[in-house]
């Protein structure tokens, strides 16, 4: 049924689409969450390295593995 009232939203057909765009939405905030822990794992590793080696240790390879 078309709408006549140009002004007022279409109405929602029960397509696809909308769920389509829902779960590729959940799958970026899925891959960016993924992304932001490996990141931060990734930075901690290399504060604890740098820690280490300011502190004149010589084996500060062995830090980052734990």
């Amino acid at each position: 049924m078309r709408n006549p009232d140009k002004w007022q939203p279409p109405e929602p057909d029960d397509s696809q689409s909308s769920r389509r765009a829902a779960l590729i939405g959940l799958l970026v905030v899925l891959v960016l969450l993924g992304g932001g822990l490996l990141l931060s794992r990734i930075l901690a590793n290399e504060s604890r390295f740098e820690d280490c080696s300011i502190s004149g240790r010589a084996n500060c390879a062995n830090q980052g593995a734990e």
